[in-house]
């Protein structure tokens, strides 16, 4: 598997290389620690960056269990656009996974855009419960 060495020209492909600050905030709240994040950029966003969406309350917290040592929730602009885009990643790091997306749709009968991203509602929210070496455990909701 091809290693992901990030240069300049890789930022500035993904839209990262525009950021102007990042911001961090972490605070207790309610007995429980709370961090946001903000991104801005020097001017309109392109590539990856482009898939975020605008500031907004994100719904898919409510679903996380009281339990979980981390919880990040993205906020996305327009899931299925996105994955539109993504296949026109120019990266060989990501050439090399694109290519197993067909084979994984075929396998499961399913369309990544349209049955999965499609259903997200412009949320991507991921849980962690356990540290390694346990095993992962996924849940639908």
């Amino acid at each position: 598997m091809p290693t992901f060495q990030p240069s300049q020209t890789s930022l500035n492909e993904s839209g990262f290389g525009d950021m102007k600050y990042a911001v961090w905030e972490h605070r207790g709240a309610a007995g429980a620690e709370v961090s946001k994040a903000e991104l801005s950029f020097t001017g309109p966003r392109h590539g990856i960056a482009s898939w975020l969406g605008k500031q907004r309350p994100l719904n898919s917290l409510d679903f996380v269990s009281p339990k979980a040592i981390l919880a990040v929730t993205l906020g996305l602009k327009d899931p299925p656009k996105s994955m539109t885009k993504r296949k026109r990643w120019r990266q060989p790091y990501m050439q090399t996974r694109s290519q197993a997306v067909p084979t994984l749709e075929q396998a499961l009968n399913i369309n990544l855009r349209d049955d999965v991203l499609g259903e997200l509602g412009g949320e991507l929210t991921l849980e962690v419960d356990t540290l390694p070496p346990a095993m992962p455990v996924w849940e639908q909701f």
